[in-house]
């Protein structure tokens, strides 16, 4: 009979997060649908979509993506490699991005909380983001993939998705002291990890070293020259690399406190 009602609690308690998932992602539906034509087109989305036309007719895989910001280093090739399938069927690019935006959601769920996805569904930057077909729209789902994958102990998976992260953007190398930490915390291979990362940002190693690892020689010397080289204000790009980030620290940060609330020691990362 107990055993029953704990099946019974369990079975309710997932139809529960069902149903508010579900809800959730009606409503982020609904507003990326609203502003669907009021996303800004820009032309270094054409940058991308002609890289990609002409690896189809080529039949040659590009190493590196667009000009970074950094203008002697270049983004990744990830999103072009995205973009064939869309670019192959006609298909428009903008809804892989929703797609790709409403999963982010269900997995910032998972990661972060009930709050931090509404957060995501609702927060104005996070839907112009998942609306507009580039190489940053992404990366909130490569981002909660791969923190996921590590809290589940898949770490080539984890470090696969780190690696796609850094062809996304560049600046998502302040992503890995955090996975460092956890994979440390939670006794991780670190092996598997630095493998799946190895195979996750192959085209920079085929680019070669400048390429490979060029932010931290920029990184290096706007810390002796005291970041005299860096423009005022904060990019869209920029914002895009640090909102999951910031969306999994709020999570953190609310279940510390509900556990402090509570009178017990919260588990700050899983």
């Amino acid at each position: 009979m107990l055993r029953f009602s704990s099946m019974s609690w369990l079975v309710s308690k997932h139809a529960r997060t069902l149903t508010k998932l579900l809800f959730l992602v009606v409503v982020a539906t609904l507003f990326r649908l609203r502003e669907w034509k009021s996303v800004p087109v820009f032309g270094d989305m054409e940058w991308f979509f002609t890289s990609a036309k002409l690896a189809l007719i080529t039949g040659i895989l590009p190493t590196l993506g667009i000009t970074a910001s950094i203008t002697w280093l270049h983004q990744g090739a990830l999103w072009t490699y995205l973009l064939l399938l869309p670019q192959a069927l006609a298909l428009p690019a903008q809804a892989f991005t929703l797609i790709g935006g409403i999963l982010a959601i269900i997995l910032a769920y998972f990661a972060a909380g009930p709050v931090a996805a509404v957060i995501m569904a609702l927060l104005p930057f996070a839907i112009t983001q998942s609306l507009t077909a580039y190489h940053t729209s992404l990366i909130p789902l490569f981002f909660f993939t791969a923190y996921l994958c590590l809290l589940r102990k898949k770490w080539f998976l984890s470090g696969l998705f780190l690696g796609f992260l850094y062809q996304l953007h560049l600046l998502t190398f302040i992503y890995w002291p955090l996975f460092i930490y956890l994979l440390i915390k939670q006794q991780g291979k670190l092996k598997h990890f630095s493998l799946g990362f190895v195979f996750g940002i192959i085209p920079f190693i085929l680019a070669g070293p400048i390429q490979l690892g060029g932010i931290f020689i920029w990184a290096a010397k706007q810390l002796v020259t005291g970041f005299t080289g860096v423009s005022s204000g904060i990019s869209t790009a920029y914002l895009a690399v640090l909102l999951p980030l910031a969306i999994l620290l709020l999570g953190w940060m609310l279940k510390w406190l509900n556990a402090y609330r509570r009178g017990s020691d919260p588990k700050r990362g899983g």
